[in-house]
């Protein structure tokens, strides 16, 4: 299902007073994904006084901001609802989760195992940054392997411990 929208002015309130277009525009559009938003800038269709604007151009009270017609289909999820992409940085994210039980309670003895097991077989995906680099690089693995390379590092970690220990000891 698709809906198209009509040309639109808004005028800018003290609300969006100071803003960047680009925020603006993810307001008023909220299913639209940034890159959408971006082409119909470049395109000339959003024109802020009736002139054409750039997508950094700061709002000032009482613009009038011309909103092109949008189609927004149902695929585009809404920011808030499941699904939609978030632009959260670094922060390690969960894929392929499976719904958590209503609450602990609910669930049986009998099923914890196999829950831990799920768990277990999770992915979770993190941003690292390699030794010597400043650019992050996305890595997903099960949770057992985060956890396993945890310990091997920790484990490493007390082996060269324990080595500069013997080193610097007095000889008798």
């Amino acid at each position: 299902m698709t809906e198209k929208t009509a040309v639109t002015h808004a005028v800018v309130g003290e609300d969006h007073a100071g803003s960047r277009l680009d925020r603006f525009l993810t307001r008023q559009y909220p299913g639209l994904p940034r890159t959408r938003l971006y082409r119909i800038v470049r395109k000339g269709e959003v024109r802020v006084n009736g002139k054409r604007a750039e997508i950094d151009t700061r709002l000032v009270l009482g613009d009038s901001v011309r909103l092109p017609p949008v189609r927004a289909t149902a695929a585009e999820p809404v920011h808030g609802e499941p699904g939609a992409a978030s632009s959260a940085p670094a922060a390690p994210c969960e894929v392929g989760a499976a719904p958590a039980a209503p609450s602990a309670q609910a669930a049986p003895a009998a099923e914890a195992p196999a829950e831990e097991t799920a768990k277990a077989d999770r992915m979770v995906c993190k941003s690292i940054a390699p030794t010597g680099s400043r650019i992050a690089k996305k890595t997903c693995r099960t949770q057992s392997q985060w956890e396993e390379m945890a310990r091997s590092g920790r484990e490493a970690t007390e082996m060269v411990k324990l080595r500069g220990a013997q080193s610097v000891a007095p000889a008798n």
